[in-house]
């Protein structure tokens, strides 16, 4: 006898939101995971009442689809938040610190954030103890402008 055919409708949707949901785990699309979630709510519903296969697909489809808009409208966005920040030295865009040593046209200065010590140059002479914003960085040289109050 064909081991399909013994396997109750409540066991079917179960191994078919298994699978979906293991899917999802390579895809990271949070595409798949709501069919997946859709497949186990039928199958808790299914185990819960005896309903026809119509209605089965019916609960698949709509649990699915409002799993589907959960995760693209709340779930999704809140975990895109977290790309959008600065990281490394682009991050130092913007600090405002002391500068330690005067900058002059031909000679750079020194600024410390966050502990360290950076190169720092301007398009303008600035002397020490003067606060500067940084404004870009070019390899280890920060580009600074004097804050203004």
């Amino acid at each position: 006898m064909d081991t399909l055919s013994t396997l109750s409708p409540v066991m079917i949707w179960t191994i078919i939101g298994v699978i979906l949901i293991i899917v999802e785990m390579f895809s990271v699309t949070f595409f798949i995971l709501p069919m997946g979630i859709g497949a186990l709510i039928t199958a808790l519903l299914l185990a819960l009442t005896n309903f026809g296969f119509p209605f089965q697909l019916l609960i698949f489809f709509v649990s699915s689809a409002g799993f589907m808009v959960l995760f693209q409208l709340y779930i999704k966005p809140k975990m895109k938040r977290g790309k959008d920040q600065k990281t490394n030295v682009d991050r130092l865009i913007g600090i405002e610190t002391e500068l330690l040593e005067t900058i002059s046209h031909n000679k750079p200065g020194i600024v410390k954030i966050d502990g360290k010590t950076w190169r720092a140059k301007a398009d303008e002479d600035i002397e020490k103890g003067s606060f500067v914003v940084v404004a870009k960085i070019e390899g280890v040289t920060l580009t600074v402008i004097k804050k203004e109050y």
